[in-house]
C-alpha cells in the first residue's frame, strides 16, 4: 500500500486507521492543525482585548498613588534617611513607603524599597507611628555591602 500524498509505503494498518495516508501527511491536514491554529488565535485576540482593560488598571492606580494625601512629605523622610543612607537610598526609601501605605507589604528587587513598604503598612495600620519607625530606620544604620 500506498501514501495517497507522497507515494511512502504504509501498512495496512495505516491506510485504515489515516485514511490511506502516512502518519507525516496525515498530521499536516488541515483538519488536524485546524483546533491548534483556532486556540492560537483566539488566545491572541483575547491578549489584546484585555490590554485595554490593563492600562486603565495601571492609570487608576498611577492616579490613586499620586493624588492620595500622605501623612508625610518626601522632603520629611528625605531629610531623615539621607544623612544616614545617602540621598539616593532615601528616595527609593520614600517610594517604597508611598507605596507600602497605598498598597500594602511586599517584595521587591531594591532592599530600601522594601523596608520602605514594609514601614509604609505599619504606618497605614497605626498611623500614630509615622514619624517614629522612619527615625528609627535613620538611626539604626543598616551596613548593605
Amino acid at each position: 500500500m500506498h501514501c495517497k500524498r507522497c507515494n511512502k509505503t504504509i501498512t495496512e494498518q495505516t491506510v485504515r486507521i489515516y485514511g490511506g495516508r502516512c502518519v507525516p501527511c496525515h498530521r499536516k491536514r488541515l483538519s488536524q492543525r485546524l483546533p491548534r491554529i483556532l486556540g492560537e488565535t483566539l488566545s491572541i485576540i483575547a491578549g489584546v482585548l484585555s490590554i485595554p482593560f490593563c492600562l486603565a488598571r495601571t492609570f487608576v492606580s498611577l492616579v490613586r498613588l499620586w493624588l492620595t494625601p500622605l501623612p508625610f512629605t518626601r522632603r520629611e523622610v528625605i531629610e531623615i534617611i539621607a544623612p544616614v543612607h545617602g540621598r539616593a537610598a532615601a528616595r527609593t526609601y520614600f517610594a517604597g513607603l508611598r507605596t507600602g501605605f497605598l498598597q500594602g507589604p511586599g517584595l521587591s528587587g531594591r532592599f530600601f524599597f522594601t523596608l520602605g513598604m514594609c514601614d509604609g503598612y505599619k504606618i497605614q495600620r497605626d498611623l500614630s507611628q509615622w514619624p517614629g519607625i522612619v527615625l528609627r530606620r535613620a538611626t539604626n544604620p543598616i551596613n548593605v555591602a
